[in-house]
């Protein structure tokens, strides 16, 4: 949310208005950066089981990246091109890259991880709903470094106590009772 909420403020402080991004085009960019920071842990445990016989998935999710691009690209413009690479993303990298692991690494059902990703999502959006919130009531409107600065500690201040509960509940089982 961080990213999502100060990047318009940042670009318009460090080269200008007219360059802020529209929200469409920084939600589809916030989304694929989310998947490509999140994708490490799924890679890293494939790599330490040594599976290296799907070599077709980076194929495949060029040529989804590549086909849906160019054709969504045609009909809606940039907006078309960025949800190519995301739907490419989402379909490999967190639908199977996790299938491929839990079903030759871990040798276990694929639903302890969905229900496990289920669980961080909903403390994420939960998290997220109320660093909104504060970030709303506390937001210094002045577009200036100083704002920038305050708004950034106070909203991702707040957002990072509520992931940390979030987490910590989740760890200690509590949702799962």
């Amino acid at each position: 949310s961080g990213v999502y909420l100060f990047a318009p403020e940042f670009i318009a402080i460090w080269i200008g208005v007219e360059y802020v991004l529209d929200e469409m085009t920084l939600l589809i960019l916030v989304s694929s950066l989310y998947i490509a920071l999140s994708r490490s842990t799924v890679d890293a445990f494939i790599a330490a089981y040594g599976l290296y016989d799907d070599v077709w998935a980076p194929i495949i999710e060029a040529v989804i990246n590549i086909s849906l691009s160019i054709v969504l690209g045609y009909f809606f413009g940039l907006h078309g091109v960025l949800l190519g690479v995301l739907i490419s993303q989402v379909l490999v990298i967190l639908c199977w890259k996790p299938v491929w692991l839990f079903s030759n690494g871990f040798n276990i059902s694929l639903r302890s991880y969905i229900w496990m990703y289920v669980k961080h999502i909903i403390v994420g959006i939960f998290a997220w709903v109320i660093s909104l919130y504060f970030y709303n009531l506390l937001k210094i409107d002045e577009v200036s470094l100083q704002s920038l600065f305050f708004n950034v500690i106070s909203s991702c201040g707040i957002l990072f106590i509520m992931l940390s509960i979030g987490i910590f509940i989740i760890n200690h089982k509590v949702i799962d009772r």
